[in-house]
């Protein structure tokens, strides 16, 4: 009996110190999933951004090849954005393409929330007055600046679409104190008047260093301040209103906490 006794407390000994083995590599494989999941998450929202990039630059497109080559980029009226055009011809259907989750309003529903014209936030599209003299042109009729597909020399190089991030809206209305928003275009230069990009919209570096970008030809890349450097040597920007003798601007990225980057020259 004495040596059953034995036998069993030798047994139960054993049990208990695998089930504390057991236990810290359960402890273990915890954190290293719990340490994964938000670059995991990240990676994940990456790939809806250049999705939803690639579902608005194709839609712009297939508007460009049934309109003569143009397609419409920004209005001087309210509420008449180049997505709402798009929207409202059917060219784009589902409405949260519009926006990158990684920065608000992250869809459709949330730019209702926040923001006084829903359509003018979302991927910032490039503002057509800041390219070449002949890339863009003015529709007087319905007050739109429209850019010429057909026209660009180079569209594997001119950035069209990009993160942007710009002043964020508080019940609809600009405010210096709202957190940052991602916004419908975004501008090159940089200037010390209102039309600070860093404000009314600026390329935004929030993926690990990089901007989801898509090209006039369709493609789509993410690109960080080398690639932009590279990218705009090719088609570089424009001083806006220097048609007929283009005056070069220079360009400007924003980093992931909102700190500057000069591109071009």
């Amino acid at each position: 009996m004495t040596k059953i006794k034995k036998a069993v407390r030798k047994t139960l000994g054993f049990a208990l110190i695998e089930l504390l083995v057991v236990i810290s590599i359960i402890a273990i494989l915890a954190a290293m999933l719990l340490s994964a999941l938000p670059q995991a998450r990240a990676a994940t929202t990456d790939i809806v951004c250049i999705n939803n990039m690639r579902q608005i630059a194709s839609a712009m497109r297939m508007y460009a090849d049934d309109y003569g080559g143009v397609v419409p980029f920004v209005s001087m009226k309210p509420h008449k954005t180049a997505y709402k055009m798009l929207y409202d011809t059917g060219y784009i259907t589902n409405r949260d393409v519009l926006y990158c989750p990684n920065l608000p309003p992250r869809n459709w529903q949330q730019a209702q929330e926040i923001s006084g014209d829903p359509y003018n936030s979302g991927i910032g599209m490039v503002y057509p007055a800041e390219l070449l003299p002949g890339y863009y042109s003015w529709s007087a009729d319905i007050n739109y600046l429209y850019l010429n597909l057909g026209k660009i020399k180079y569209p594997d190089f001119l950035v069209m679409l990009a993160d942007s991030i710009g002043k964020g809206q508080v019940n609809g209305a600009w405010s210096d104190t709202a957190p940052p928003q991602q916004l419908g275009v975004f501008y090159w230069y940089k200037t010390t008047n209102a039309r600070e990009p860093a404000d009314n919209g600026i390329i935004h570096l929030r993926h690990s260093g990089k901007a989801n970008v898509a090209f006039a030809d369709g493609h789509v890349e993410s690109l960080d301040v080398a690639g932009f450097q590279k990218v705009l040597t090719i088609e570089p920007p424009c001083s806006p209103g220097s048609a007929g003798s283009p005056k070069w601007a220079t360009g400007w990225v924003s980093n992931e906490d909102r700190t500057v980057v000069q591109v071009f020259p």
